[in-house]
């Protein structure tokens, strides 16, 4: 354990350089990013992806996209609604799905709205654990 409490490991640069903002060099020249990891029993693709498409009510007939991200400026979900866009533009038939909660919400929902995307780009908010693991299990691409 370190003089932090939690040991000298984050999971992002952008963690350590903010340790390192907060705490100096004498604690953020000693942190070290481990690699993402994940359970893979409870994380896995969908035996069947229409019947979980189905049960959270999701469309069948087309790709799903899903981020869940804490709706903040530097997770860049502005981007990905104005990428949606560019990608409705091209012809392409898709569902986006963002979950997540921050202060950037009601921004969000108005982009969408002013991009004409409301019919293939939702906003889903918090995520239940159960809805988690069923939802990265069906999604196209996350």
């Amino acid at each position: 354990m370190s003089e932090l409490g939690i040991g000298h490991l984050c999971s992002s640069e952008y963690t350590k350089s903010e340790l390192k903002k907060i705490h100096g060099d004498s604690i953020g020249s000693r942190v070290q990013i481990t690699p993402g990891w994940t359970d893979i029993e409870r994380f896995r693709p969908a035996a069947s992806k229409r019947s979980a498409k189905l049960q959270l009510e999701w469309p069948v007939d087309r790709p799903v996209f899903f981020s869940l991200r804490r709706l903040v400026p530097r997770m860049g979900m502005d981007r990905l609604v104005a990428a949606a866009a560019l990608v409705r533009q091209q012809g392409l038939t898709f569902q986006l799905y963002i979950g997540g909660k921050g202060p950037l919400q009601q921004s969000l929902q108005q982009q969408i709205a002013d991009l004409h995307l409301a019919d293939c780009v939702q906003l889903v908010g918090a995520v239940s654990e159960e809805q988690l693991s069923l939802m990265y299990a069906l999604r196209t691409l996350f």
